[in-house]
């Protein structure tokens, strides 16, 4: 039986033809990246590539949708639960399965032929390979991530959802990644521990980037939005403008760190 996009007509006549033809990649398949492969099944994504090396543990189960304890058990590769999701949804989707690095599969896999790459990633240095190889390649990549800071009864939530669209300003122009931020990466986040996160801020930022990658291929809103970079405040649980956004000068909506 045919699936009733009914309602989500308001996306436009040709919606689904767009979602359906349309090759998405999410690079990192945890809990920010099994929050995008089950909302985009949802929607009628068909085409898909998922990359992440890692099998699943006990750690994950408190926010990757999709993995249970005998996952856990099985050792479970985290794409394949993404997998299970999307075809559990839809059975006609083609799901390309990557269980190695992005960048040792750039050759071998159809991360090229994507409209839009899910970034899911932890390192920012590999967000920034990530981001030239889609400036080369004429791929919209849509970031998010959370992160929790602080000492033990001081802790502070925050996250962003930002985008990088070739031709527009890029990760550096927006302030998103900086030098004194790839410095410090390595250092753990005080006494909440290395990568802390938790299911309800990745479902947040992880819905706002479906949003933005759906009006971006439906022009839906009648909103053309060339820059996108929004930052969640977890304590307050409010989204907002990142700060960086209000420094940025007319020279900067158009990107010069890739010639």
């Amino acid at each position: 039986m045919d699936r009733d996009f009914s309602r989500q007509n308001f996306l436009g006549d040709d919606s689904q033809e767009v979602f359906e033809s349309t090759h998405v990649s999410v690079v990192g398949c945890g809990g920010g990246g099994s929050q995008i492969g089950t909302a985009l099944s949802h929607i009628g994504f068909l085409n898909y590539t998922l990359v992440d090396p890692d099998t699943v543990d006990n750690s994950n189960l408190v926010r990757m949708l999709g993995a249970t304890k005998q996952d856990v058990e099985e050792e479970t590769p985290k794409i394949k639960i993404v997998e299970r999701v999307i075809k559990g949804i839809n059975p006609n989707a083609n799901v390309e399965l990557v269980d190695k690095r992005w960048q040792d599969a750039i050759g071998t896999s159809k991360l090229s032929k994507s409209k839009i790459i899910f970034s899911c990633l932890d390192s920012l240095r590999d967000r920034l390979e990530l981001e030239a190889f889609a400036r080369r390649h004429n791929i919209i990549v849509i970031d998010f991530g959370t992160t929790i800071y602080g000492e033990k009864g001081n802790y502070a939530s925050c996250g962003q959802v930002v985008m990088s669209k070739p031709g527009g300003p890029c990760f550096r122009c927006v302030g998103f990644i900086t030098d004194k931020a790839l410095e410090l990466e390595d250092q753990k986040y005080g006494a909440a521990g290395m990568r802390p996160q938790v299911v309800w801020s990745n479902g947040i930022l992880a819905n706002l980037a479906i949003g933005l990658a759906v009006d971006l291929l439906t022009s839906w809103s009648n909103d053309p939005k060339e820059v996108f970079y929004v930052h969640y405040d977890g304590n307050k649980l409010e989204l907002k403008p990142n700060p960086n956004m209000k420094k940025l000068s007319e020279k900067a909506l158009s990107c010069k760190c890739y010639g």
